[in-house]
């Protein structure tokens, strides 16, 4: 269908009061797809929370039938694809992914072939749950009173439908008139057998399968003989296709069609290699791929991800225009290379993720996803806490460790030397998909606004999203780990706290004297390159000054 002729459609309904659905076939298999669906109204009510069990969600969210915009879908790569419009703007999903024991009711048998009167076939025909239960519908080839004759309409190269008038969808019986033939071709009235839907094959009467082969059709077909109408019954169910375990069974369990494909991480690291090479013995467990952003001259960050077998990209411009670290630009420099097309996530070199599989979660592609983090408070706890962490990692037993070092409950970033428990949308963990509507129309996927890693991921987390669309995973289990550093802000224009090594070895007293390292004015006075300060503020700014 033409998307001007599905405006044609839609508009003779305009004053219909029921629910407007779109079907097919596969719907969304329609090459103009995302236009069509952009012609329907948002009536939509997502719940952005990640979901563990699509079928629940179907059924508690998307199975009401009084609402006016419906979709049948049957799922697939394309509804993955249109994830987030489809969740915006489909209230009533009828979704049936053909995985159970359901059988179809045999349509292509004529009720001549059949054996049955011209008055039985009538009384069948006047009951015909199609007619009784269930739609009307408008095919490229104009409105029919019933889904089935647009169907054979199409399928037989019939004369078409009524024209898209106003009034065409209030005919009743004695208006049908020359579609009423379609009847007499289709059998869903009469009592037939029905065949298990996985098995991908019909049962149709000799005259059907005639047609069929005329067609060039390639579909499987069993031709029915030795009928005996005495062995069946005629259906009065709108869902004859469903098992006995009902509409819970539209989707199967093990259904991983709308789970993420892959997940590409995202790292910026400069002169952070030691850090960098404790967290990727964890996170090469989890990702499908891991890409560290650095500096052509980081030498040491280019070994560890060969080490680890991680991608390494130069960021030509992570110190553009003298900046000390450009975080927003190496990402992006890192995105338009790589080009990834489906989950991606920002993350820290200095972060661990958590062993429980976020594949096991079915996640909306217009959100924002973020998580909570936590870690030892004190820099002198990171060798052994490494240690510890290694021998239960495996096994996802992360609680004791937790419960002995992440002493703080709540962030509390004034003052702060350790690690704050956080749970914010910042650049530890921004896990997005690349198709996302609230990235449409932008040059740049990440802000490149600030020289440092001050602001660039605060403005992605808060300003780029609606704040609807920015949800936290499950807590705790998807909970990262972050291995302190230092002060806060201390590394934020550029590494200057110590190393792992120099840690162990106890290398670690942090001097409350920096220097200068450019021009600048602080609490009333002009600081020249290469002066001291010593000052127990927090608040020096890091930009301008370095811990000596």
């Amino acid at each position: 269908m033409s998307v001007s002729y599905f405006k044609k459609a839609l508009a003779s309904l305009k004053e219909y009061k029921g629910m407007i659905g779109i079907m097919g076939g596969e719907p969304t298999l329609h090459p103009m797809f995302k236009e069509i669906v952009s012609l329907l109204p948002n009536l939509g009510t997502p719940d952005y929370k990640p979901i563990r069990d699509f079928s629940g969600y179907r059924t508690a969210r998307l199975s009401r039938i009084n609402h006016r915009v419906g979709l049948w879908t049957s799922l697939g790569d394309k509804y993955y694809e249109h994830f987030e419009a489809i969740q915006d703007t489909f209230p009533y999903q009828c979704i049936n992914d053909h995985s159970h024991k359901g059988e179809h009711i045999t349509l292509l048998a004529s009720y001549k072939e059949l054996g049955f009167t011209g008055d039985e076939f009538r009384r069948y025909r006047d009951d015909c749950w199609v007619q009784r239960e269930w739609s009307a519908s408008i095919t490229p080839k104009g409105a029919f009173f019933c889904e089935v004759a647009g169907a054979l309409d199409m399928l037989y190269d019939g004369a078409g439908g009524w024209d898209l008038d106003s009034d065409w969808w209030k005919k009743q019986p004695d208006e049908f008139g020359e579609q009423l033939k379609w009847c007499e071709v289709c059998s869903a009235c009469l009592p037939v057998p029905k065949v298990e839907a996985r098995l991908g094959v019909d049962l149709v009467t000799q005259a059907h399968a005639d047609k069929l082969k005329a067609l060039g059709s390639k579909k499987k077909i069993e031709i029915l003989t030795g009928y005996d109408k005495t062995k069946y019954t005629a259906n009065k169910s709108c869902e004859p296709y469903l098992p006995k375990e009902g509409n819970t069974a539209r989707i199967a369990s093990t259904n991983e069609s709308l789970k993420p494909r892959r997940i590409d991480a995202f790292i910026v690291c400069e002169n952070y290699s030691d850090y960098l090479d404790e967290a990727l013995k964890f996170n090469t467990l989890i990702l499908d791929s891991i890409n560290v952003v650095s500096s052509k001259t980081d030498l040491l960050t280019e070994a560890v991800c060969k080490k680890h077998g991680v991608n390494f990209i130069v960021s030509e411009r992570i110190h553009q225009g003298k900046a000390p670290f450009a975080k927003g630009k190496a990402i992006n420099d890192a995105l338009e290379m790589v080009k990834p097309t489906d989950w991606v996530l920002i993350m820290d070199a200095d972060v661990i993720l958590s062993p429980t599989s976020i594949r096991h979660l079915t996640l909306n592609p217009g959100a924002l996803y973020f998580t909570r983090r936590w870690g030892p408070e004190k820099l002198q706890d990171v060798p052994i806490f490494l240690r510890e962490l290694r021998t239960c990692y495996s096994v996802c037993d992360v609680d004791a460790l937790k419960a002995k070092y992440a002493s703080k409950r709540e962030a509390k970033v004034e003052g702060r030397i350790g690690n704050d428990v956080e749970h914010l949308p910042f650049g530890y963990f921004q896990l997005f998909n690349m198709k996302a509507s609230a990235l449409k129309g932008l040059t740049k996927v990440y802000p490149e606004v600030s020289d440092t890693a001050e602001l660039d991921d605060k403005i992605f987390g808060f300003e780029v999203y609606p704040k609807h669309k920015i949800v936290s995973l499950p807590v705790p289990e998807f909970d990262v780990i972050h291995l302190p550093h230092g002060m806060f802000k201390e590394n934020w224009a550029g590494r200057v706290s110590p190393t792992i090594s120099e840690i162990r070895e106890g290398k670690i007293s942090m001097s409350n004297t920096f220097v200068c390292i450019d021009k600048c004015q602080y609490q009333g006075r002009v600081y020249k390159v290469g002066e001291q300060l010593t000052t127990e503020s927090i608040d020096v700014p890091f930009k301008r000054f370095r811990r000596v």
